[in-house]
């Protein structure tokens, strides 16, 4: 992660902003995801952001920023389309029409239409860069 932990951006354009220019900066992508969830999380003032990929078929949660609060079943939920539990917002990742995994947030205390949009926005600039770095890992055989 970052040296510096970032600052908590006011409005859904500066938080794109940072975010853009954190994928920008390239590099490991563990380390690139662990920076954009921390951003959402400080932008959201969320207790969690996650990302959850899928590993045999199943969800499971490979980063967090903040404290674990969502269960699988709750992001399971919610990208359903069921009655999500109060507080909690999720975003599936799909590239190329392959389900990458979701982004959730939970216990955020106001996710306006901004703050959603926001969401959708980082998940569909995750989604490539995910795909991306699961082919190297293919390809490379590691």
């Amino acid at each position: 992660m970052s040296p510096t932990a970032p600052a908590r951006p006011t409005g859904p354009l500066p938080v794109l902003s940072e975010i853009a220019s954190r994928l920008a900066e390239g590099g490991e992508i563990v380390s690139t995801v662990g920076d954009v969830i921390q951003r959402l999380q400080l932008a959201f003032d969320a207790t969690e952001v996650s990302l959850w990929l899928y590993s045999g078929g199943s969800l499971r949660r490979s980063a967090i920023a903040g404290a674990p609060l969502l269960t699988v079943d709750d992001v399971q939920t919610v990208v359903d389309g069921a009655d999500s539990p109060p507080g909690v917002v999720a975003r599936r990742l799909v590239s190329m029409g392959q389900r990458i995994g979701v982004l959730a947030v939970g216990g955020a205390t106001a996710m306006t239409a901004d703050a959603r949009d926001v969401l959708t926005i980082v998940a569909n600039l995750l989604a490539p860069e995910l795909a991306h770095a699961e082919d190297v890992h293919r390809l490379t055989g590691e």
